[in-house]
């Protein structure tokens, strides 16, 4: 309530003028079905503005960045001193999760790469999650939401998209997410995401990383279409 106060009172008292906003984390306590919409009216109804949105939450900036494809994406980090002196902030261009998988799997890093396979995937996850609408089990925290709940989601709407084929079969109602990738998608789940679910050090085949990076390529170029 407080925050759509705020936003109403900023389009009052600056109506017809551009204007600067800083929102410092102020969406951490939103829940994702609030946090996408609020980033929707930022573009929209806000569009003139110059908008700093801060985060501390690497989930949330990857959601965003996904989200928010043609927002500038920057990444501060704090760089060792010399010995007694503060750190010194560095402040970069913002990488996706598949392209920090990408430079790990280059340096031969593979469980690194893994880790930012399986960050991208849930990012991709999520996006289709709410902007096709579909319902997962309700948590207060973004981080609670898990991507199995998330993929179990995805598989119920190509359950129905299936089952809309079957009831208007002269109409073009092409598939929410082909078999094919839903069997590669399982392969990777199964073998690389489920290894990085135990606690023991994974131990990773340079050709099975390569094959969850070019899974998630796909995943995350595949249109889904919506529901009808």
């Amino acid at each position: 309530m407080a925050l759509a106060l705020y936003l109403a009172a900023a389009r009052i008292i600056r109506s017809g003028r551009p204007g600067i906003m800083v929102l410092d984390d102020v969406l951490i306590g939103l829940d994702l079905s609030n946090r996408i919409p609020l980033l929707q009216l930022l573009r929209e109804v806000f569009a003139d503005w110059q908008i700093l949105l801060l985060t501390h939450d690497h989930t949330w900036y990857e959601l965003a960045r996904e989200y928010a494809k043609d927002w500038l994406h920057k990444e501060m980090h704090l760089l060792d001193n010399h010995e007694g002196q503060p750190p010194i902030p560095e402040i970069k261009d913002g990488v996706t999760a598949l392209e920090r998988a990408k430079a790990h799997l280059a340096a031969h890093d593979l469980t690194a790469a893994a880790v930012y396979l399986r960050a991208a995937f849930e990012a991709k996850l999520r996006n289709i999650c709410n902007d096709r609408g579909i319902e997962i089990p309700f948590k207060k925290q973004l981080k609670e939401v898990k991507a199995d709940a998330l993929w179990q989601g995805t598989l119920k709407r190509q359950e129905q998209r299936k089952e809309l084929q079957t009831r208007e079969p002269g109409k073009n109602h092409p598939d929410f997410i082909s078999q094919a990738l839903i069997d590669r998608v399982a392969m990777m789940r199964s073998t690389i995401l489920n290894r990085l679910s135990h606690t023991d050090s994974p131990n990773f085949e340079t050709s099975e990383v390569e094959t969850a990076r070019d899974i998630v390529e796909e995943l995350q170029q595949h249109p889904f279409p919506p529901l009808a």
